[in-house]
């Protein structure tokens, strides 16, 4: 994993509240071949892409996806939630793509490539 205090700005950028999702993320992006930073909030600096995931705990993740695209950074908000429901519109509407769970690798990385 890159470290956070340092971003890089080429790297792709993980944040989500659970650690397993964010190995998972982290360990399938590493084959881009870019640093991977995973993270549970945003570090300072400025990411290639960002995934984020749309519900971090108690907290909703919009707050930090209408961040990074006010930086202009590509956003993937990831959520299990229904393709219309409110969290997921508003994360359209901030400019993030949307990848619904359950998704594969393959989906995954043709996401982020085409953001890159």
């Amino acid at each position: 994993m890159a470290d956070s205090a340092h971003l890089d700005p080429t790297c792709i950028l993980v944040i989500d509240d659970e650690p397993e999702v964010r190995a998972y993320l982290e360990l399938a992006l590493a084959a881009l071949g870019r640093p991977v930073v995973a993270a549970v909030d945003l570090p300072p600096g400025r990411p290639a892409v960002a995934l984020v995931d749309l519900l971090l705990g108690c907290a909703s993740g919009l707050p930090l996806i209408e961040a990074l695209r006010a930086q202009g950074v590509p956003v993937v908000a990831i959520s299990g939630l229904a393709r219309d429901a409110a969290p997921v519109e508003a994360a359209r509407q901030a400019g993030a793509v949307v990848l619904g769970k359950p998704f594969g690798l393959q989906e995954l990385r043709e996401v982020v490539r085409r953001l890159l």
